[in-house]
């Protein structure tokens, strides 16, 4: 027997019927054709593509300052996970207690918000996330003389940038809540840290730097 396309074989049939059956399946080619044709497996369909997740939290602290004033602070942050760091930003509020340091020699009150850009590399250990990271913004500082000891209160306004450093401690406390345990480190660079004078009322001037210690919530709004 002989195809349409050239290839040929012997066999012998003992009936009829089945020679006309492996004639036709050798002279038909289309008959044979679909089942030459390689079977590929269906693909997969694509991964979901992973949701960012964004977490928002707060925190109070207290804080030791380079002229050994004593403060206390309330931070709102928030950061998302692009890649291995979790980038976002804080805005922090500090009110000098007024009882330590050089506040308290010249009795100046102080209050105080920043502002700033926040970048962390998340680390798992052990069922806890340790995060180091660093900070970079502006912040503003009003220095009040008492106004009880001065007959003609004077305030001052500045605003310097700031530098930061940070070790963030975070361990889960139920389904996308965690809290928080860190330990800060900021730097005012530009810092007016020698006394104010205005209208001869001296007022404290501004800390070199602040250290904080400091625990809150934090929560993830897009698991």
């Amino acid at each position: 027997v002989r195809s349409v396309d050239g290839r040929g074989d012997a066999c012998r049939a003992h009936d009829v019927t089945t020679a006309v059956a492996l004639i036709e399946s050798w002279s038909r080619a289309d008959l044979e054709a679909p089942l030459l044709v390689p079977h590929t497996a269906p693909l997969a369909p694509p991964p979901e593509p992973r949701a960012t997740p964004v977490y928002v939290g707060g925190l109070i602290a207290s804080s030791l300052a380079s002229d050994d004033s004593l403060w206390f602070d309330a931070t709102v942050n928030a950061c998302a996970e692009l890649g291995p760091f979790c980038l976002g930003g804080l805005l922090r509020a500090s009110f000098d207690t007024a009882e330590f340091g050089a506040s308290e020699h010249v009795e100046t009150n102080r209050v105080g918000l920043d502002l700033m850009a926040t970048a962390e590399l998340p680390i798992a250990i052990a069922g806890t996330t340790l995060a180091p990271g660093i900070s970079l913004g502006g912040g503003w500082l009003r220095s009040i003389s008492d106004v009880d000891a001065t007959p003609d209160p004077r305030e001052i306004d500045r605003g310097t940038m700031r530098f930061g450093a940070q070790l963030r401690l975070s361990a889960p406390a139920g389904e996308r809540v965690f809290i928080d345990t860190g330990a800060f480190v900021d730097l005012l660079p530009l810092a007016h840290t020698t006394e104010f004078v205005d209208g001869g009322v001296t007022l404290a001037g501004e800390p070199r730097w602040f250290a904080r210690l400091g625990f809150g919530v934090r929560y993830a709004v897009q698991p």
